[in-house]
């Protein structure tokens, strides 16, 4: 049985940063031996295997290494990793610019990117050095700190369209870290062919970030987009057949172990939770929770089941999600774990559900006017469509994405005699989605648009600000925001990620009462993952999303606090008797 994925939140952010300090993360943790130990003088093995990226059609084949006896544990030599990194550039539309200069100098090898950051690897000390992980990471498109709206280009009027960065944004950037890879048993191997690091080290440091996971499945490399492996109707896709047609019965005990180090390394120092939940380090948690064993069998389905645990029982994070097990179990179908997260939030959407339903047998319209108040609805923020270009096709009443939706209002507000005094946003079953187009609902409503994010791995942090254009008439002005209305947004334990993002920007900015009760937390953007060993999974990322006080950055895990608390659903939907109260507000 396939996971519901009607919660689990896509937050997409990129990533700009500099330096300033320095750090070394040194956890201490030592998980079981990977069975390689110390820098390599032998040549090892290599195997060539077909590369996919995003595509069933591959168009040439990968180098990897085995160092270890059953050679089933797979490397990547540190110059192939540039131009991997290089590959994965090209099919995500990064400008040609973008590109990795590779040097060797005794035990280091080093990737320098154009901008001249550069990754330092030692074999010898078995660390990775960043000293800007964040512009290291950077998308060449990225215009600030930690970004999560990237660079919009000019059109043929010298603007831009829907969105426009303002000409201030406040970044601390992150310091320089060091990935102490000896901490957990992982060995990086330099021989006389050069200097190698595990793959999957590869894809969780500097994959996965660009929303894509290495896979490999004994018959080839994949570099597989967020959720590739099934569609929109949870079933199986020719990429993800192509995954899962790697069938092996059983784990190496080197690739067991290895797949455990390598999980406890990347979940050390990439969720973004960690010191919220009271983790000291992934390898405590393990044997604390007596999943250990589990983890670090050859059994791929107690691999698989005992992740599973973990992700969904202990750490109970609804961003945190196991989605699908190995490949060597060779199929998709697994036993579903619920946490008491999980379980809350169906009792509660299940209560509201009814209660909405009942007032609205055939739905909730997107856009309705109750006397002098309108009303906006949606329950996830979906991206814009790259084929609907609404400055030369006006959004209509059948638009339904989000920043179609967010136009289509706007132009009903806002038309000549309009009644409307009163703009209600309903987020009260919204389930998150889309940052960008979250951003454009805040911009809508606040002129002056903007949100603050900080990365626990590096201290950076960025709040930026930015202008939507509303009218479509190509300028960014006081004409595109909802500034002459009384403004509301209805939040329930159910607004969960950007469904929560929206009302804590809200309630910071002063501008806009919150009516229901308080949202449903979710602060950090949605990491897409996989382990050594083949589970595919997602966590909460270190980028943190935050709102600002005095200077200070609070993370918005905790959701925001309504200005008017409203404890009966039937109040959320019954628009008549909540159009009157609104009105008894001012």
């Amino acid at each position: 049985m396939m996971k519901n994925f009607s919660k689990r939140i896509i937050a997409t952010v990129c990533t700009l940063s500099m330096t300033a300090g320095l750090f070394t993360i040194n956890s201490g943790t030592t998980a079981a031996a990977a069975g390689i130990k110390g820098s390599q003088k032998s040549e090892g093995t290599k195997k060539e295997f077909p590369l996919y990226i995003a595509d069933t059609e591959s168009n040439e084949d990968i180098e990897l290494y085995f160092f270890d006896k059953s050679n089933s544990v797979p490397y990547i030599s540190v110059k192939d990793t540039g131009y991997l990194l290089k590959q994965i550039g090209d099919y995500l539309g990064y400008p040609d610019k973008y590109d990795f200069e590779y040097s060797e100098e005794g035990s280091k090898a080093t990737l320098t990117r154009e901008t001249d950051y550069s990754m330092i690897v030692d074999a010898d000390k078995d660390t990775i050095n960043f000293l800007d992980y964040d512009a290291f990471m950077m998308p060449p498109n990225s215009v600030r700190l930690i970004d999560m709206l990237g660079e919009f280009e000019e059109n043929d009027e010298g603007t831009t369209e829907l969105f426009m960065h303002s000409d201030y944004a406040y970044e601390r950037y992150g310091d320089e870290i060091t990935l102490n890879l000896s901490d957990y048993d992982i060995d990086i191997v330099r021989t006389d062919k050069g200097c190698f690091l595990p793959l999957a080290t590869v894809g969780d440091f500097l994959v996965s970030p660009t929303y894509l996971n290495i896979l490999y499945n004994e018959e080839s490399v994949i570099i597989m987009p967020y959720m590739g492996f099934i569609d929109d109707d949870d079933n199986i896709t020719r990429l993800g057949e192509l995954y899962y047609s790697g069938y092996n019965e059983e784990l190496s005990e080197e690739m067991a172990a290895f797949s455990y180090n390598e999980l406890c390394l990347a979940m050390d120092h990439l969720y973004g939770l960690k010191d919220i939940h009271g983790i000291k380090d992934f390898d405590t948690l393990f044997d604390n929770t007596g999943i250990k064993e589990g983890m670090l069998s050859t059994d791929p389905n107690d691999v698989d089941n005992s992740l599973n645990e973990l992700l969904t029982v202990h750490i109970d994070d609804l961003h945190t999600v196991f989605l699908a097990p190995t490949y060597t179990n060779g199929k998709v179908e697994f036993d579903e774990a619920e946490g008491s997260a999980d379980l809350i939030y169906n009792m509660i959407e299940e209560k509201f559900g009814v209660v909405r339903e009942r007032y609205y047998p055939k739905g909730v319209p997107f856009y309705e006017e109750i006397g002098n108040t309108a009303y906006i609805t949606f329950d996830s923020f979906t991206p814009a469509v790259p084929e609907l270009d609404y400055y030369r096709k006006k959004p209509t009443e059948a638009s339904d994405d989000t920043i179609g939706i967010m136009l289509y209002s706007f132009s009903q507000i806002t038309r000549k005699n309009s009644p409307v005094k009163n703009v209600v946003l309903d987020l009260s079953m919204n389930v998150g989605g889309n940052i960008q187009s979250a951003s454009f609902v805040v911009g809508m409503f606040l002129g002056l648009g903007r949100y603050s994010i900080r990365n626990t791995l590096t201290g950076a942090l960025t709040t930026d600000f930015f202008y939507v254009d509303a009218n479509l008439d190509h300028k960014y002005n006081e004409k595109d925001y909802l500034s002459d209305y009384n403004l509301y947004c209805i939040e329930s334990p159910l607004s969960f990620s950007c469904g929560n993002f929206v009302p804590c920007i809200f309630k910071s900015s002063h501008m806009v009462t919150l009516l229901g009760q308080t949202s449903g937390g979710g602060s950090c953007a949605v990491l897409p993952m996989s382990s050594a060993a083949g589970q595919i999974f997602q966590m909460s990322s270190p980028y943190q999303l935050s709102f600002v006080k005095n200077g200070s950055f609070y993370d918005i895990d905790r959701g925001a606090e309504p200005d008017y608390y409203i404890s009966n659903p039937d109040n959320y939907y019954d628009r008549k008797k909540l159009t009157d109260y609104i009105n008894s507000l001012y």
